[in-house]
């Protein structure tokens, strides 16, 4: 039976943050990571590259392949632990095997959301979350003329661009619910600003539509969705983006508490004794919002699986909350949004469009306070020193009127307020 110090179930961003913690403050201690996954970690969300023609796993390696061997690290890859036995502090994996730990931590991330449509059983159908995933894409899209993407957040918006890159001629449509792309990132204006990219490069949307059934052919294989208005839109492959559900199997079937994502406190600690959890199956502190609830941001999985990291290793220091950001570029056009989206009832609204209309930002604020920004094209340089504002919620009184102009900086900070490095690594 192997026996590590520190053990870590997952081995993606959260991992790396807790090693990385783990070994800064401590040389000694065996690490182990378990994962399902047979691949050095690697950055999920450029599994785009394996559609557009970068198939190799160490091409989009998260760190390089030397990590395990640097930080003194046991991978055990390839591996699926079916049970936890917190007051015995042992895992079993699916071989048999057993593992016991002195300190776990669970980054078993999410896995995508399944809905329950008819015939989405089919030869055809597609998700688009890990490298596998993403290469079996890559190998089924010969013959193939039509694609229908069920979805139009983060992951449905990347496999199309990606999807319109790697093959041409290619006919795309993505069918979404809500009245516009990347609805739970974006405004109205911003979402218009991707969606025209997208259109001018052949890519349809049938927006505020439901998809009722996937259609099959006579072996089998898809062959398009019948919509909510009796349309029925042509396709061999369908790739189901309708979010992702946090995988929280293993810590329910040992009685950690689990709400939407596993329960947390400041430090990343369950309510097991000596066992963490960090990334996406978590509840982590929202700054804005001022609750713990699921924040699935890359950045953020770092920041908490590093926070876990310094417990487990005996320096604890608290998890002061983080914020919802995305930042993307779609056919070269930039976009990002941090904090929140929609505007209170009683919240101010800066907002300022470019002479080109595709300069866009807007900024919400309340008690002279910024909550959120939304910036499209050139806008988004200098976004990180709003979102500074936003992390520390600093009073933007002095400077409202400056606050809103594409062209704020740290000149305009009163002296006293002004900072030297953005993105709220230091305090205002």
């Amino acid at each position: 039976m192997n026996k590590f110090d520190y053990l870590i179930i997952g081995n993606s961003v959260a991992a790396v943050g807790a090693v990385e913690a783990i070994r800064g403050i401590r040389d000694n201690g065996s690490i182990g990571i378990i994962s399902d996954e047979p691949y050095h970690v690697y950055s999920r969300p450029m599994i785009s590259d394996c559609v557009t023609g970068n198939a190799a796993p160490e091409g989009i390696s998260y760190r390089p392949l030397d990590f395990y061997t640097k930080n003194n690290v046991t991978a055990m890859l390839g591996e699926l632990v079916t049970e936890l036995d917190t007051a015995g502090k042992v895992v079993t994996l699916k071989n048999g095997n057993t593992v016991e730990y002195g300190k776990l931590l669970l980054s078993t991330g999410a896995r995508p959301v399944k809905p329950p449509i008819p015939g989405i059983d089919a030869d055809g159908i597609h998700f688009f979350t890990t490298y596998d995933e993403a290469t079996r894409l890559a190998n089924d899209l010969g013959g193939v003329r039509q694609i229908v993407v069920i979805g139009a957040g983060l992951i449905g918006m990347q496999a199309s661009e990606a999807l319109s890159k790697a093959v041409d001629g290619i006919e795309i449509t993505v069918v979404e619910m809500c009245d516009r792309p990347l609805a739970l990132n974006l405004d109205a204006h911003a979402a218009g600003l991707i969606q025209s990219k997208f259109e001018e490069h052949g890519i349809a949307f049938r927006l505020s539509s439901r998809v009722n059934q996937i259609q099959k052919d006579a072996n089998g294989r898809v062959s398009g969705v019948l919509l909510g208005d009796g349309t029925i839109v042509e396709g061999q492959i369908v790739i189901v983006a309708t979010g992702v559900a946090p995988r929280t199997e293993l810590a329910k079937s040992c009685g950690i508490k689990v709400n939407r994502g596993v329960e947390v406190d400041q430090y990343m600690q369950t309510s097991a004794p000596d066992v963490y959890a960090a990334g996406d199956i978590v509840e982590a502190y929202d700054l804005i919002l001022k609750q713990n609830r699921l924040i699935p941001i890359w950045p953020n999985a770092y920041l908490e699986g590093r926070t876990a990291g310094l417990a487990m290793a005996g320096k604890p220091v608290p998890f002061k909350g983080e914020i919802a950001m995305n930042a993307a570029h779609f056919f070269g056009f930039p976009v990002t949004s941090a904090g929140l989206t929609e505007a209170p009832a009683d919240a101010e609204e800066l907002i300022e469009t470019g002479a080109d209309s595709e300069c866009y930002r807007r900024i919400i604020i309340k008690d002279n306070k910024a909550l959120g920004i939304i910036s499209a094209g050139e806008a988004v340089d200098r976004s990180g020193l709003v979102v500074s504002l936003i992390k520390n919620q600093t009073d933007v009184k002095d400077f409202m009127d400056k606050l809103g102009s594409c062209s704020f900086n740290n000149a305009h900070l009163p002296s006293e307020q002004r900072v030297t490095k953005q993105l709220g690594r230091e305090k205002l």
